[in-house]
């Protein structure tokens, strides 16, 4: 148990059994089992109010599940893979709008931006339009055009 502020927290275990999820509050030395999750507090609340003697609205309830080691593992490294995709694809954006920014700095129109990239016009048009900075070409230097 801790305390937040006047109210306390009791932990709640639950542990997948074949059909349904045990619960176990040590604290409050209260058992129970649910078919789904989202059902223990209501299965629990009372057994803790009844075995700390305090009343139900004393005290929250934080649910610890016990789950695989090999979920945890695959989690991890799903989570690992979508920061890595989310970084990739945000290098792959700034570039594309560096590409479409430099084919416009060379005269290009917006559709033969787009033809060259293979993509419409439109997206030609967004990606040239976005935050124009200054672009170094080399040689040849391209200033912000919306000014």
């Amino acid at each position: 148990m801790s305390t937040t502020g006047k109210r306390r927290e009791v932990v709640v275990r639950a542990e997948r059994g074949t059909k349904w999820w045990a619960l176990v509050c040590d604290e409050a030395h209260a058992v129970g089992q649910v078919r789904r999750l989202d059902q223990s507090d209501a299965e629990m609340r009372e057994m803790i109010a009844e075995g700390l003697g305090i009343s139900e609205d004393a005290f929250s309830i934080r649910l610890e599940v016990v789950l695989p080691e090999e979920y945890r593992q695959a989690a991890t490294e799903a989570e690992r893979l979508r920061a890595q995709a989310e970084q990739a694809s945000a290098e792959a954006a700034a570039l594309s709008r560096r590409a479409a920014r430099l084919l416009a700095a060379r005269h290009m129109t917006l559709r033969d931006i787009g033809t060259v990239m293979g993509i419409s016009y439109q997206r030609a048009h967004q990606l040239v339009s976005q935050a124009w900075p200054e672009l170094d070409l080399g040689e040849d230097r391209v200033v912000d055009r919306r000014h």
